[in-house]
Order: structure tokens, then sequence, then C-alpha cells
């Protein structure tokens, strides 16, 4: 039977899942343990333990025993906040340090990538031959993008320069979903709640001789904290939304794509709020995708929800357009492979299954773009001719970075690129986001507010039932 790169990568997926269990059960993973859970011979099974070991995933200890990289382990699964780990997750700027520190390293991981047949991505010939390519007119459509430029990759462009006299917007959101169970004082359950809280923050923020004002920034926040009482709501408006689907088995993750949406509601109407308190911003700059899309349940409550960010969506656009002020999105941790398609139609390669991020953050230089591509449609979102995206390779890291264009997108892409670029700075290498200053703090303010109204209202509902429950057996009921 013949080995495709396609089969080999799924089953040293498969030994990942099972190292993962084996090593966090029993501290250590054994070949002769391992043969015996997945039905594997001890020589293959040691050739896919190899390579997790090139891929810093496994330590050999000798005798036939692996553990677990936990300190690997975590700090991939905080980058993607994930526990469903693939093996290109393991594609970062870990992998590329321990690429560089050593040439026998490098032979190590090369062999890895050409069972994938991502061996290119190491190959010093097909850079330079990215380097040389030049897009002709057959190749710069794909459905729904195109290119505008004629490289692929635009090497060393992005400047950094000292931000004085200048306001700059940023915004960021989170949301947690928490069910609650309340218990009567036998400890019998009485009543299952789900609980989607969000919070949004944006701000202005102003920089004088490269350094942040405070004094002349300021921050808004939704949902505002607001005193109550009686049986006055939290907030104005219907807080319950019932969820109706055909698909009981996804009432889970219905309710989580709900807040999601709730999420990302008020993460618009917090952008709107800084916009309309300044007349002086010339780029906004949202954490996430401008338009976050993707797969939504039949609900109809689903549907309704998602219509309102829709028109949300097309409000903020047309109030920055009338200002004069460039949204632009970055995302830290995108799955796209868009660039790549164009990449292999152009280069004429054939590669295993990558996303844009997991092949930039190789071909990439710091300071270096992808060529800007005109993505008009896409799954999940309406046709907007004025959106536009790019890569930009900053601090080892790379950010897609999305903008909706005033009608100049190639002097707009120069503004967006080279404003982001000044605006980020290195972080720890154990950081889950990194990205533009204001995008950070607001991140950063909108989960501390998340945690706020998470433990507090939890509490407030605790107390209330069980005060509850206690009046009533006073009563006899």
């Amino acid at each position: 039977m013949v080995r495709t790169s396609a089969m080999y990568y799924d089953r040293l997926r498969i030994v990942l899942d099972k190292c993962l269990r084996i090593g966090m059960t029993l501290g250590v993973v054994s070949v002769d343990v391992l043969a015996s859970e997945l039905g594997l011979g001890e020589r293959i099974l040691r050739e896919y333990l190899r390579d997790l070991v090139a891929l810093g995933v496994l330590e050999y200890l000798g005798a036939g025993k692996y553990r677990v990289n936990i300190k690997r382990i975590n700090a991939v699964t905080r980058l993607y906040d994930t526990v469903e780990l693939k093996i290109t997750d393991f594609f970062d700027e870990g992998l590329i340090r321990e690429i560089r520190a050593s040439k026998e390293i490098e032979d190590r991981i090369s062999r890895v990538f050409k069972k994938f047949n991502f061996d290119f991505l190491l190959s010093p010939q097909v850079k330079e031959k990215i380097e040389r390519a030049r897009v002709d007119s057959s190749a710069t459509r794909i459905k729904g993008a195109r290119i505008v430029g004629d490289r692929l990759i635009v090497r060393r462009v992005a400047r950094r320069f000292p931000l004085d006299d200048v306001y700059i917007g940023g915004s960021g959101y989170d949301y947690r979903v928490v069910d609650k169970i309340l218990f009567t004082d036998i400890g019998e359950p009485f009543a299952v709640m789900t609980l989607a809280f969000v919070s949004a923050v944006s701000n202005i923020s102003y920089f004088s001789g490269d350094l942040l004002d405070e004094s002349k920034s300021k921050f808004f926040c939704r949902p505002a904290f607001e005193t109550y009482g009686g049986r006055s709501p939290f907030v104005r408006g219907e807080p319950f939304y019932e969820l109706v689907t055909s698909y009981p088995d996804l009432l889970d993750f219905a309710r989580r794509l709900a807040a999601r949406l709730i999420a990302q509601k008020v993460h618009y109407e917090a952008i709107m709020d800084a916009l309309d308190a300044s007349q002086d911003v010339e780029l906004f700059v949202v954490g996430g995708s401008l338009f976050p899309h993707g797969f939504v349940l039949r609900s109809k409550k689903l549907l309704a929800l998602k219509r309102e960010v829709e028109e949300l969506f097309d409000k903020l656009i047309k109030k920055a357009k009338k200002r004069g002020v460039i949204l632009a999105g970055t995302n830290f941790r995108p799955h796209d492979d868009i660039w790549l398609r164009f990449a292999k139609n152009i280069l004429r390669v054939r590669t295993g299954h990558l996303n844009d991020t997991n092949a930039l953050l190789f071909l990439l230089d710091d300071g270096d773009t992808t060529v800007l591509i005109n993505r008009f449609k896409e799954r999940g979102r309406e046709r907007l001719d004025e959106w536009y995206e790019f890569y930009l390779k900053v601090e080892g890291r790379v950010l897609k970075i999305e903008f909706i264009s005033l009608g100049n997108p190639i002097e707009e892409y120069v503004k967006v690129r080279d404003y982001i670029y000044s605006l980020c700075f290195p972080s720890p290498s154990e950081s889950k986001e990194y990205g533009p200053t204001p995008v950070l703090s607001a991140i950063s303010k909108a989960r501390a507010r998340l945690r706020v109204f998470s433990e507090s209202i939890v509490n407030i509902i605790d107390f209330r039932f069980k005060t509850f429950v206690a009046e009533m057996a006073r009563r006899g009921i």
C-alpha cells in the first residue's frame, strides 16, 4: 500500500493524540504500551515518535521511553486556545528558533517536512523562486479574490517611524459561556441555566514623541456597569434568547455561537462609540477579523442575530467612510489559505494542507508583507468590493491584516502597514496575543471586565437563589 503524505500526516496526528493522553496519565510514554494501544508495530511506531521528537512535542529518555514536552504543549494550546491539537499547530516561532539554532535540527525537521510534502518551506530554491516570481494576468484571480500587485512577497518594505501627535483607535472583545446548575437545600438540581457574558472595549490612543499619552487617550466600554434595583434588568431590552434547532446535539455549540454573535454586536457598538467621540482618528485597528464569518446553524434566532451583526457592520463601515477613517482588522490566529492558493497556482508547486500562517512563518522575514489581495467575496460574508488584506511579519510573528479601502487601496496599504508595524512591540515569548498596542490594551481591559461580570453575576444568582430557597422553606412551601 502506498503511503501518501496525507495518510502519514493523519496517522502521526493519531499517534500525537495518544502520546498526549498516555503522557498526561502515566508521565512517561513507552513504545510497548503505545504499540499495544494503537495496534502498530514497534518499528513504524519508532519512526512516528522520532518525528514528534524532531517537532519538539516529545523528549527521548532512552530505553524506548519518551516524555511529553509540557512547556511546548502549553505554549501551543495557549496560542490557539484549544485542546484539540494538529501537527501544523507546532509550526510556530519556537520551531523556527530550533531550526536556526542547529543544522542537525534543521536536517531532522526537513526530513519530517518531506514526509508531509512541506519541504518547500525550508528550501532556499523555493524562497528564491518566490522572490523572482512575477504574477501574470492568468493567475491573478481565484473565486472571490484577486491579486493587486505583481509579486507574491514584498521584501523589507514595512518601516517603523516615531508616532508623534497622532490618534490611533483600537478595540477588542471577549466572551464566556457558563452552564450554571441551581441546587435546592437538600442538594437536588432545581434548574440549569446557560449564561453568556460579553465584554467589548475600544479606545482612542494619543501618541506624542513615540509615547502613549494616557491623559489624552480614552476608553469606551460595553456593556456599561449600571445601578439597578427591584425588577429592573441589567441592560435595557430583552436579555433572553431561546434557541431552537433541528439538531439537539448541537445546542451547546449553538449557544456558544450565539454568545460570539452577541459579543460581536457589542464590539461594533463600542467601536462606533469611539468614532463618535473623536474627529482626529485616521486609522482604527480592530482586534480580530473585521467581520468574523463562518458556519451558522439553521436556527431562527441565530440567523436573526447574524443579520443584526451584518447590519451593524454595514453601519460601522458607513460611519468610518464618512469620517475618513480606515478600518483595519488584525488577526494573529487565522486559518485561511488564500495566499497559499495563489502561490501554488503561480509557482506550480504541490503541498500538503497548510494554512497561510504556517507557511509564511517560514517564508517571510521581519518587515516583509505578502501581495495585497482584494477579497471581495467570502463564504459567510456579503460581497464587499472595498475589502483588502495582506500578511505582515513583525517581531518574528505573522499578522493577517484586513482593511476597508476608502478609494485608494495601494496608498492605504502603505499607511496601514507602516502604522501597524510601528505600533507592534516585542511581547513575551509565552504571550497569547501580540499586535498593535491599542488593540492589546483594549483586549486586556475587556478580559478584566469580563472576569468581573461573570464572577459577580454568578455570585449574585447563587446568593439570591439561596435566599429564595430559605424563604420558601420558612413558609413551608
